[in-house]
């Protein structure tokens, strides 16, 4: 709240009009002195959104900083003024003070000391006190963030999302390669050359993604094939996807260049090779067209487009086309990546987990693996318990709402004053978490139901 103060002689109580509302600046104007003379006889005006009251002096002594000025909002926002000093105001008998002198303001307890400078007669602005919150301020606050952490917390789905990425990961990087393959221990994350890859795909995962066999050895039916760990089915094929750098598309040393007929670089967007290639053009490039523009791997980032396999659902099929795939060398020394990607849906637990499985070989030769899991809701409002978080969610929206516009208000009413006070930051900073959780919340739903 911004008061103004100025000039001064002595003070008289007299009737006060309504109390004026909050942060309307209190100036102090002289009166012109009566013609006779006693200890009421010098006046100083306590002019409020245009109306004056008039606050008279009780003695003749000096105020010396410890008279309080105490200004207090009722429930409408109107403001009622005090005033309490050591035996007088600022004034002395019969004139005017001679030094610039001390009083303090509080609202709400909350105290300020200020200035009065007699000898001016312009009024000197007071800054800002930020008063106590009410009780009804605090009680709906803690409504909000009951709110808030309901939603955030009531409806998480952590523990069975958890346990469902678990399985998958188990299930497909986690297995072991078959013995004749590997002697020793090997997994997915093992997988340093291209052998490697060919051992894995063709042996622990085609195992898990289209099991064949119950555990008695008993066959499955071609829907139960479908079920990883007979619990989460593939929705849609599994796609395999690799880009290509283009054949001597870097420069080898003039030295060496009788020795050294090819070379394979790093993959770029300029040296990306997009020809078909295999058996009488088997192979052809499709464009990034629906696909992400750039996923992150390890080592490098890569767009979207490439060459794409995609598995048949059942899986004999699917084996036989891996197969043919490793036969015609559908990836060589031009491979610079291999994405295996596929979609699970758990109906017992209505989660979806999105699989990517990434194999890089970058051109220093070898193969870096990587892999990502995760596990998410489709369908954000479907069942009748979906929507009452919908309420809640747009309740939240509305309290956010209602938060900027005070702050807007009272930015607009204390003007520059606004930025002195420390605890305006502290708002808008909290703000600006609960905008930034709507906005990915509005992405997110957004995103999914158009993908």
């Amino acid at each position: 709240m911004n008061n103004e103060v100025s000039n001064s002689n002595n003070i008289v109580t007299s009737p006060q009009p309504s109390p004026p509302a909050l942060g309307i600046p209190i100036e102090v104007k002289p009166q012109p002195k009566p013609q006779h003379k006693d200890s009421t006889s010098s006046l100083r005006t306590l002019t409020l959104n245009g109306s004056s009251d008039s606050l008279r002096r009780d003695s003749d002594s000096q105020l010396k900083g410890s008279g309080l000025v105490s200004l207090r909002a009722n429930e409408e926002g109107r403001v009622s003024v005090t005033f309490t000093g050591n035996g007088g105001d600022v004034g002395t008998a019969g004139g005017t003070p001679k030094n610039k002198e001390k009083t303090k303001v509080a609202f709400d307890g909350n105290e300020k000391e200020i200035e009065i400078d007699p000898d001016q007669s312009n009024n000197e602005p007071v800054s800002k006190i930020r008063s106590r919150p009410k009780l009804s301020e605090v009680l709906t606050y803690l409504v909000f963030m009951s709110i808030f952490i309901g939603i955030s917390f009531g409806t998480s789905r952590g523990e069975e999302a958890y346990w469902f990425n678990n399985e998958m990961q188990n299930a497909l990087v986690y297995q072991e390669f078959h013995f004749q393959d590997s002697q020793f221990k090997k997994v997915f994350y093992d997988i340093n050359n291209y052998q490697d890859f060919w051992n894995w795909l063709t042996g622990p995962f085609i195992d898990n993604a289209f099991p064949m066999q119950w555990y008695n050895n008993q066959d499955l039916t071609l829907d139960e094939q479908r079920y990883i760990n007979n619990a989460a089915k593939l929705v849609g094929p599994i796609r395999l996807r690799q880009k290509r750098v283009k054949l001597n598309s870097c420069e080898i040393a003039h030295k060496f260049q009788k020795i050294v007929s090819d070379c394979y670089p790093g993959l770029t967007p300029a040296n990306e090779d997009k020809s078909a290639f295999g058996p009488h053009g088997e192979y052809t490039y499709t464009p990034s067209t629906g696909m992400e523009d750039t996923y992150f791997a390890l080592i490098t980032s890569f767009n979207g487009g490439g060459f794409i396999v995609d598995l048949d659902t059942y899986g004999p099929n699917a084996t036989m086309q891996i197969e043919s795939l490793k036969n015609n060398s559908w990836v060589d020394l031009q491979t610079r990546v291999v994405f295996v990607d596929l979609t699970v849906y758990d109906p017992n637990i209505d989660l979806f987990c999105v699989v990517r499985m990434t194999t890089e070989f970058p051109p220093a030769t070898g193969a870096v693996p990587s892999a990502t899991f995760r596990v998410m809701r489709i369908f954000s409002y479907m069942y009748p318990k979906d929507w009452i978080r919908f309420i809640f969610e747009l309740v939240i929206v509305g309290f956010v709402t209602f938060y900027i516009i005070e702050e807007i208000s009272e930015m607009r009413e204390l003007g520059w004053d606004y930025i002195n006070d420390p605890w305006n930051y502290v708002d808008w900073a909290n703000i600006l978490v609960f905008l930034v959780v709507i906005i990915l919340r509005i992405f997110t739903v957004s995103y999914i139901g158009t993908t």
